[in-house]
C-alpha cells in the first residue's frame, strides 16, 4: 500500500509540475515542439513506473486454482470443437474432452468422445484427424 500512495503522490506532483510548464510556454514557433517534449516526458515516465520487473511465483496455487485453469481450458476446447461439429452440420448431443497435464504445465488433449449418430469419418475429418488424441464416437 505504501508503494502505492508513494506512486500517487509522485503522479500527482508530475501532473502538476508538467501542467505549470505548460502554462508557461510562450506562443511562438516553439510551442508545439516544447509540448511535445513533455508529453514524450510523461510517456517515458509511465513506461518507467509499468516496466517495473515483477517476479510473482505462479508454483504455489492451491490446486483448487489448477483444477479451475484445466476446466476452463476444457470448456474452452470443447467449443472449439462443437463450433467445428456445427460448421460441417453434424447433429452431436454433447462433447467432452479428456485432458492431460504435462510436466511443462501445458494442458493436453488425450480424448475426445462426440455423441452423436453420425459416422466416425465425418466427425474425424470436421475436428481434426486424430493422431494426437483419440475419438470415440458414442451413439
Amino acid at each position: 500500500m505504501r508503494e502505492f500512495s508513494s506512486f500517487a503522490i509522485s503522479f500527482c506532483g508530475v501532473c502538476v509540475a508538467t501542467g505549470g510548464i505548460y502554462m508557461l510556454i510562450p506562443e511562438g514557433r516553439m510551442t508545439k515542439t516544447v509540448k511535445y517534449i513533455i508529453v514524450l516526458t510523461l510517456i517515458s515516465a509511465f513506461i518507467g513506473v509499468f516496466s517495473v520487473n515483477l517476479s510473482i511465483n505462479f508454483q504455489n496455487r492451491s490446486n483448487k486454482s489448477q483444477y479451475a485453469e484445466s476446466e476452463r481450458g476444457e470448456k474452452v476446447m470443447g467449443a472449439v470443437f462443437e463450433q467445428a461439429l456445427k460448421m460441417n452440420d453434424i447433429e452431436f448431443e454433447k462433447i467432452v474432452i479428456f485432458t492431460d497435464k504435462t510436466e511443462e504445465g501445458s494442458i493436453t488433449i488425450t480424448k475426445i468422445q462426440v455423441f452423436t449418430n453420425e459416422n466416425r469419418e465425418k466427425v474425424v475429418s470436421a475436428i481434426g484427424n486424430g493422431n494426437a488424441y483419440d475419438i470415440e464416437i458414442v451413439s
